[in-house]
């Protein structure tokens, strides 16, 4: 068995947890994949910061916030560029990802996103929620979505 906060890898790479905690989430192809020790370096400097991103998003319910090590903009052309600290690498996503990212930071909620999602594609309101909160359940399970420092005083999503 591992020694706490000396986390390991999938087979196949797709993600990475920590049999001494909580801490696990899914690698980003861009941002994480060939960036393990990277991750473990950082996770064994901040082991509190031990998130499961892969249980249950519920995370999502209560209000959720970017990680303090992702660094994000717009890229000029309305898509998301992601960098994460942990790993130095950096990504690019979509436009909804952008909003996803734009309407957590601003209100820790998801309705601001559907509302440009719903505007942008041109689609009802409950496909626009679903890709939403698809998208920002995919973000969150690549760390780079944490749950909401205190859900009491947090907007409903």
């Amino acid at each position: 068995m591992a020694a706490p906060h000396t986390p390991v890898t999938d087979l196949h790479q797709t993600r990475i947890e920590c049999p001494g905690c909580e801490w696990r989430q899914l690698l980003d192809e861009d941002l994480h994949e060939g960036y393990t020790a990277e991750l473990f370096a950082w996770h064994q400097a901040n082991p509190a910061q031990g998130i499961d991103h892969l249980a249950a998003a519920e995370g999502l319910q209560c209000g959720v916030g970017v990680a303090e090590y992702v660094r994000w903009t717009d890229d000029g052309l309305g898509r998301l560029v992601v960098g994460d600290e942990r790993t130095g690498q950096a990504g690019h996503f979509n436009h909804e990802c952008l909003a996803v990212m734009e309407s957590v930071h601003f209100t820790r909620g998801l309705t601001e996103a559907v509302q440009r999602t719903r505007r942008r594609l041109d689609c009802s309101r409950s496909q626009a929620a679903a890709t939403v909160v698809d998208l920002a359940v995919r973000l969150y399970r690549k760390g780079l979505l944490v749950p909401a420092p205190s859900a009491s005083d947090q907007p409903g999503t």
